[in-house]
C-alpha cells in the first residue's frame, strides 16, 4: 500500500481532501479486511488439512486394533501408542489452527471497528 502521508492536500479545500482522506481509509480498510480473510481462508485449510489426519490417525488406531488380533501384545501396544500420539499430534494442530482463525476473526473485527470509527470522524468533519 503506498503511504499516502507526504501529500499535501491544502490545495485540495476542505471537502476534496475530506473525500480523499475518505477514499484513503476505504482502500486502508479494504487491503486490512483482505488480508484477514486470507488468513483466516489459511486457517480454515488448516483446519481442514488437520480434520484429515485426525481420520488418518483414526484409521490407523483401527488398523492397529484389527492386527492387535494376529500380533504379539507388545508390538499392538506399540502401534496403539503411535496411533494415539498421531491422534494427539493431529488434535492439538486442530487446536492451534482453531486459535489462529479465532484471532483472524479478532482481528477482523478489529479492523471494521477501527474504520467504521475513521469513516464517522471523516464524515464528522465534513460536516
Amino acid at each position: 500500500m503506498p503511504d499516502f502521508g507526504s501529500f499535501d492536500l491544502s490545495h485540495l479545500g476542505s471537502g476534496a481532501g475530506g473525500l480523499f482522506l475518505g477514499a484513503l481509509g476505504l482502500l486502508r480498510e479494504r487491503e486490512g479486511r483482505r488480508k484477514a480473510e486470507a488468513e483466516a481462508r489459511k486457517a480454515k485449510a488448516l483446519v481442514d488439512e488437520l480434520d484429515k489426519k485426525v481420520e488418518e490417525a483414526e484409521a490407523k488406531a483401527m488398523e492397529a486394533a484389527a492386527h492387535a488380533f494376529k500380533a504379539t501384545a507388545e508390538q499392538a501396544q506399540s502401534m496403539a501408542k503411535e496411533a494415539l500420539e498421531i491422534a494427539r499430534k493431529a488434535k492439538k494442530d486442530a487446536d492451534d489452527c482453531e486459535e489462529k482463525h479465532e484471532e483472524c476473526r479478532s482481528r477482523l473485527e478489529a479492523l471494521r471497528t477501527e474504520f467504521d470509527s475513521f469513516r464517522n470522524q471523516v464524515l464528522g468533519s465534513r460536516r
